[in-house]
């Protein structure tokens, strides 16, 4: 699958509930083609397969790629759910690309590699800072790539920075550390600045905030 894109493209992560989906609703087909959209899963009322699937439809048709995380599900350690939110995907038509992370169980990352060969799309690769400041990171990046059976080429590589702040490691240091630089599909760094919680501020009421990330 040729997923390439620059600079000028942006990966929203959002995560799947009813706000987001009608956001992604309402955009433009000019900012859709923009915008290759990292999708959390969450836990709802309606949490089947094929519901998501059906919800994801309605929302990003096209079909246009987008990146699928189930990191947030109670029971995708184990892989069944990672294989059966793909399973409905295909269903629907849709273009979902896996992802994993290094510090994903064994059974998840072997489920992503049965996805990948059986749609090739290739996987995305979503590193957190730890993994950034490992000294076996390429090491790390290696095995994974192995047990994916996924040269870079067939990767998207995305970056967390999670929470933005002055500390994060500068964008220079992250190209340096980053193994295969110019050999992953597409390369992607990514964080936010909204708080943890909202328990330190009254309802309703107005707040400013610094925008490290911006």
């Amino acid at each position: 699958m040729k997923l390439k894109f620059d600079h000028t493209h942006y990966v929203p992560v959002l995560r799947w509930k009813r706000a987001e989906r009608d956001a992604l609703v309402r955009l433009t087909s000019d900012v859709r083609r923009r915008i290759t959209p990292l999708l959390e899963l969450v836990l709802t009322k309606s949490n089947s397969p094929s519901k998501i699937a059906d919800s994801v439809r309605k929302s990003w048709w096209g079909p246009s790629p987008f990146f699928l995380d189930d990191l947030n599900w109670p029971e995708a350690e184990t892989g069944r759910i990672t294989a059966s939110m793909a399973d409905a995907m295909r269903l629907e038509g849709l273009l979902a690309i896996p992802v994993t992370g290094l510090d994903r169980s064994r059974r998840h990352q072997l489920a992503v590699a049965k996805i990948a060969a059986k749609d090739l799309r290739g996987a995305c690769l979503r590193i957190c800072p730890s993994d950034l400041q490992s000294l076996s990171l390429g090491k790390n990046l290696d095995a994974l790539l192995r047990l994916l059976v996924l040269a870079p080429e067939q990767v998207d590589l995305v970056a967390d920075y999670q929470i933005v702040s002055e500390f994060n490691m500068p964008f220079t240091k992250l190209c340096d550390r980053v193994p295969y630089l110019n050999r992953w599909r597409t390369f992607t760094v990514i964080g936010g600045a909204f708080s943890e919680n909202l328990v330190k501020y009254d309802k309703n009421g107005e707040y400013k905030r610094p925008r490290e990330d911006w």
